[in-house]
């Protein structure tokens, strides 16, 4: 009986190296398609922090005066008589939760300070302190927008500090030094709220400025 040699079992045909290679490039080049199809998006810009109705402001436009912005609904004049009356001491108490309020110093037509805490700095000067003035155009700064009973305002908080300005009026020009209201809180409580107790002097503020004709 004969045997069947190895020579004689069927064999399979290898294809050319040319036609191996062309599909090796067709699979990597699949590969990299899907690739790029399936990439996830790129993330979004973050979107502007908002808190009770204040936006932060990019940087840029913190140090930057449009006057156009600073129209409010109801145009003010600042008081060119005493601005400590402007506040009574049990409302600089109650808003801002303070053990008192007394007047340190009376400029009158544009400032008033009121200290509010024992601390004292290097020189005697108190520490906590709420203070209201008349600021120009140029004052118009701060982190954060928002707006005061119609106002358009500006703040900025930093320890326990805050820093708040509403435009009275669209001011004449560059050089008008009386379209800010400007109010400072430091009230000496590091768990409150600056901001909170900030806005609701400015707006106490705000409704005893006589209207501007």
């Amino acid at each position: 009986m004969m045997r069947r040699s190895d020579t004689d079992l069927p064999t399979r045909s290898r294809p050319a190296v040319g036609t191996r290679t062309r599909r090796r490039a067709v699979t990597l080049a699949a590969l990299a398609l899907t690739a790029c199809t399936t990439a996830p998006p790129a993330p979004p810009p973050p979107s502007p922090t908002v808190r009770a109705g204040w936006t932060e402001l990019p940087l840029p436009q913190r140090t930057q005066v449009n006057l156009a912005d600073l129209a409010p609904e109801t145009p003010r004049h600042f008081t060119d008589g005493d601005v400590c009356a402007l506040l009574t001491e049990p409302e600089i108490v109650t808003a801002a939760s303070t053990p008192y309020a007394r007047t340190v110093e009376s400029q009158p037509g544009q400032r008033c300070v009121w200290q509010v805490g024992d601390t004292l700095d290097e020189r005697g000067r108190p520490v906590d302190t709420v203070i209201v003035q008349v600021g120009g155009a140029d004052s118009w700064l701060g982190e954060e927008q928002g707006a005061i009973a119609g106002h358009p305002a500006r703040r900025r908080g930093w320890d326990g500090l805050c820093l708040l300005r509403a435009a009275l009026r669209k001011p004449v020009d560059d050089t008008d030094k009386r379209a800010v209201l400007t109010l400072v809180l430091r009230p000496g409580n590091p768990t409150a709220n600056a901001c909170a107790s900030a806005q609701s002097l400015a707006e106490l503020v705000l409704s005893r400025l006589p209207a501007a004709g």
